[in-house]
């Protein structure tokens, strides 16, 4: 009877924790703890638009970003910022690996968007290559953020 109660509840949880994000103004975050930099490549998009998504490499070793969703969508509601992933993943896949002064881009449909929104991606170092980030043993984890955007 408890493990039946412990699952609906393990489950809340996760999806709770994955949707939310920290209410943090970006222009604090980047620079700051790290030399990643993520951002857009315009601050106003139209539903038709492609939204453009780069992230640098600035450390001096490489950076590693999850596997299957590298970047999260962030929409700015009245109590804060709300992350969804770019992709449902099934699988968490192989880390992707951005070495030092390197960039990896996205690109991602504005159509269906409307409102304000960032880009966010934790951003793992000293992860082991070939593997999921679950399993690369990471040390430092960080989240940079894009700056903001409106789509119209």
């Amino acid at each position: 009877m408890k493990t039946i109660l412990v699952l609906p509840v393990l489950a809340g949880l996760l999806f709770a924790c994955q949707r939310v994000s920290l209410d943090t103004d970006n222009s604090s975050i980047l620079g700051v703890d790290t030399k990643v930099y993520l951002s857009v490549d315009k601050t106003r998009y139209q539903n038709s638009d492609l939204i453009q998504i780069s992230l640098r490499n600035e450390e001096g070793e490489p950076v590693f970003l999850e596997g299957c969703s590298q970047f999260y969508l962030e929409s700015k509601a009245d109590s804060g910022w709300a992350a969804q992933p770019l992709i449902v993943c099934v699988w968490e896949g192989y880390a992707v690996k951005v070495a030092p002064a390197e960039q990896f881009q996205r690109s991602v449909s504005a159509q269906n968007l409307h409102g304000t929104y960032r880009v966010s991606a934790p951003a793992h170092f000293g992860c082991q290559s070939d593997k999921p980030i679950s399993e690369a043993d990471c040390g430092r984890r960080t989240v940079v953020f894009s700056q903001e955007f409106v789509v119209e």
